[in-house]
């Protein structure tokens, strides 16, 4: 076996696997791996390491059956198509710069998105370039620095994502342009770029095969992760296009937006690594927490469609988080203490209070005031904390005490601070309380909680320690 043969060589060098490591810039455990042939050094480490040993790969390799001169070939030839790939990329990249990019409404180039839109006036078709600098650049630059990566760096990981970046910037301009109110076809241009994708994909795939990553294994050993990979990336595509097409344009934000949703998924297919794993869960909780009020936002203005695909996405992403490997050491949830009916009615005096137009005080003298839903102070932030609980409580159900935790405390802090906010605003001296005495219900049921669960918490410890 070659890892016998590493180990022998390695010993015969008089270097111990910290040493070898250290030269070569990989961990000890990655040595320790390869000489238990637990796992395969690529084609450029083992190069590097004939030259520390003194040896030759053909002495190296020489009857082993996992690495042969076929797998040693066909690294070859992927490398000759990496390069011819770069090339490819450029000369799309320079083409971009001269032909036209979209097809496009005159009126919008003429007159300006709002001013002018009627229906029943005939489309006068336009070609335009591309203008947009950064994305010239980003096109002209990327196979460049491809190129660089694949002569200086062995490993191939920063070049997987570098690529996948710029895969996925070029994607969310491309798939906003399609969706916004003034694209009408594509161009020579906007056909070549996706042209570009489809070589940068195959790049990965190319980069996947000489890291010997085992994509069929991972996808057969995490199927929650890429289902919620799928489902995230699905969501994050039709979003747009459930927009009101004459009613929205995209700003830099929403680009911004699309590209972190993108990346957010892709994150998540390597969150078990260690090195990520803490970067993992707090993107996501960032994530969850800025879509919820993006789809808050949907919602108030009239766009259901889009706010759903939102909810669909931070579905899916807490289907892929379900799937998570965490330490192994047991931690007491909330769950145990039957506490699903209590969140329950905390989730339907949400959407009871959300959709509720009546009275929730009243206050009588010289002059009848009510005060509603939309009259109340922070009503957007009261609406937010409903998302927010609501995405621990599934947190929870999933058993994931890292995300779902920190959640509660924050809903849990707010919802006091809002209930004594509201004792203040309306006092109970002057007004008369009707629906709003649902406002309160869920700092004290929370708090019923809270004290619920340190008391059996308490218990857990003493029966534990005895």
């Amino acid at each position: 076996m070659i890892g016998d043969k590493l180990k022998q060589f390695r010993i015969q060098a008089k270097l111990t696997q910290k040493e070898v490591s250290d030269i070569i810039n990989v961990t000890p455990q990655t040595i320790s791996k390869w000489e238990l042939n637990s796992s395969e050094p690529s084609l450029d480490m083992l190069k590097e390491l004939c030259s520390l040993y003194n040896t030759t790969l053909n002495e190296l390799i020489d009857g082993n059956q996992d690495i042969d001169r076929e797998e040693v070939q066909n690294e070859k030839v992927i490398k000759i198509a990496l390069y011819a790939m770069y090339f490819i990329l450029f000369s799309i990249a320079v083409i971009i710069n001269f032909v036209d990019y979209f097809i496009v409404d005159v009126r919008f180039v003429d007159f300006g998105f709002f001013q002018i839109w009627n229906p029943d006036i005939i489309i006068v078709r336009v070609g335009i370039e591309l203008k947009n600098w950064f994305y010239l650049t980003l096109s002209l630059g990327l196979p460049i620095i491809l190129f660089t990566l694949n002569v200086v760096e062995k490993k191939h990981l920063s070049q997987i994502i570098t690529t996948y970046v710029g895969l996925i910037s070029l994607l969310a301009f491309q798939i906003l342009a399609i969706a916004s109110p003034w694209f009408v076809s594509p161009d020579i241009g906007f056909i070549l770029h996706m042209v570009y994708d489809v070589i940068l994909i195959a790049i990965i795939i190319f980069l996947c095969t000489l890291q010997k990553w085992k994509v069929k294994q991972h996808f057969t050993l995490y199927l929650k992760t890429w289902i919620g990979f799928i489902g995230m990336i699905v969501a994050t595509v039709i979003f747009p296009f459930l927009l009101k097409k004459y009613y929205y344009n995209f700003s830099s934000l929403d680009l911004l937006l699309f590209i972190w949703m993108i990346l957010t998924a892709g994150i998540l297919l390597f969150k078990d690594a260690k090195k990520i794993q803490t970067f993992a869960y707090v993107n996501s909780i960032i994530s969850l927490l800025v879509l919820s009020v993006v789809a808050i936002t949907m919602f108030m203005n009239g766009e259901a469609l889009s706010g759903i695909a939102f909810i669909v996405f931070m579905t899916f992403e807490i289907i892929s988080l379900s799937d998570m490997k965490l330490t192994n050491q047991k931690s007491i949830h909330l769950s145990d203490f039957k506490i699903v009916p209590f969140e329950m009615i905390i989730i339907v005096i949400y959407i009871y209070m959300v959709t509720n137009n009546g009275d929730l005080f009243i206050q009588m003298g010289s002059s009848f005031t009510a005060v509603r839903m939309s009259n109340l102070p922070l009503n957007p932030a009261f609406i937010l904390s409903g998302f927010v609980f609501a995405i621990g409580m599934a947190f929870r159900w999933l058993k994931i005490k890292k995300v779902y935790m920190p959640l509660y405390i924050t809903w849990l802090i707010f919802q006091g601070l809002y209930a004594v906010l509201l004792l203040i605003t309306y006092p109970l001296s002057r007004y008369s309380i009707t629906d709003g005495i649902l406002l309160y219900v869920p700092a004290i049921i929370g708090v019923l909680i809270t004290i619920f669960y340190f008391r059996n918490y308490s218990k857990v410890r003493k029966l534990t320690s005895n």
